[in-house]
């Protein structure tokens, strides 16, 4: 198959550095966010289920051990959340962030397969039947794991950085630019998932992906 030169991206013989580049922070920042998706997924079909289903004549989500998943569920989402906006904020504001991305990335894909495998034990057999989605979340969480670089690299890359640097202290912030350089702008993403996914590829356009 031959393509016109307009269509070529990058230069001529920079396909694998191009490629390879993907694995970085775009790459474990998608995979993060992914996972991130699977966990809001997770917490609010167990929310749903819990209050809708009827044992003994009173719903699921009046036993203790069912608020535990809940509860477990809605933390493990707001950690990730928040590891992952300050991660690609920081890539926003120009500011180192290898580590950043290497932990919203590693905490993010774990907790996902955990709260798949939790809301699947508090659906019971419900959990496996296709009528819900809850068995393709485990499916999509353990794939997330192993996208960019496995659990085990991220933490290498983490612990690199903390040795190396002392890893305390770096947050997204608009002032971290060198000397003389203009205050970047910090640009949180907020909103429903399509408003979120939305923004997502208006800044990669901008920066010329």
């Amino acid at each position: 198959v031959r393509l016109p030169a307009g269509n070529l991206l990058g230069q001529t013989g920079e396909g694998s550095k191009i490629s390879l580049g993907t694995l970085g922070v775009m790459g474990r920042g998608g995979s993060a966010a992914v996972a991130l998706g699977i966990l809001r997924a997770c917490f609010e079909d167990a929310v749903k289920f819990a209050r809708e289903r009827i044992i003994y004549g009173k719903p699921l989500s009046n036993l203790t051990n069912i608020q535990f998943i809940i509860a477990q569920n809605r933390t493990d989402y707001e950690a990730a959340r928040l590891l992952t906006y300050n991660a690609m904020g920081m890539k926003d504001a120009g500011l180192p962030n290898t580590a950043e991305i290497s932990m919203a990335k590693f905490f993010a894909a774990e907790a996902a397969v955990n709260a798949a495998k939790r809301t699947m034990d508090l659906m019971g057999g419900y959990g496996l039947l296709t009528d819900y989605p809850v068995y393709r979340y485990l499916l999509d969480a353990t794939g997330t794991i192993d996208t960019c670089g496995t659990s085990h690299i991220m933490q290498l890359i983490i612990a690199g950085d903390t040795l190396k640097n002392s890893g305390a202290g770096r947050t997204a912030k608009a002032g971290g630019t060198k000397p003389g350089e203009p205050a970047r702008k910090v640009r949180m993403l907020t909103g429903g998932l399509e408003e979120i996914a939305g923004e997502i590829v208006a800044i990669l356009r901008q920066a010329g992906f």
